[in-house]
């Protein structure tokens, strides 16, 4: 599904503002995140993740480091949702057949951003 948006933009910047926008790259995201997480390896950091998450409701991204592939999700839960996230048993569950649990457990390599 394609990412709907709008905004009022003073039309002496419009015809600027369309020239800009048709060079970029197709696959440009226009998320900036809130909070980055870069560092997911240590027990110390999923938590400082879960205890920053707790009782938010949010839009996260997953980057592959190596290969800049990602995954956008939602939760209205974040701190439940990356504690199974961060729990092998809930990504190897085949009940639970999502590529980002496949690329999690693959790759391991990845940061989180918090995006809205």
């Amino acid at each position: 599904m394609p990412l709907e948006f709008s905004f009022l933009i003073h039309s002496d910047y419009l015809s600027s503002f369309v020239q800009i926008f048709n060079n970029l790259d197709k696959n440009f995201c226009l998320f900036i995140p809130i909070v980055i997480y870069n560092n997911l390896s240590t027990d110390i950091n999923r938590k400082i993740i879960i205890k920053d998450n707790e009782g938010k409701s949010g839009i996260y991204r997953w980057t592959n480091i190596k290969n800049g592939k990602s995954y956008i999700g939602s939760s209205s839960k974040l701190n439940k949702r990356f504690l199974n996230y961060f729990n092998y048993n809930y990504l190897i569950d085949p009940n639970k057949n999502m590529l980002i649990n496949k690329s999690l457990l693959k790759n391991g390599s990845f940061k989180l951003e918090i995006l809205e």
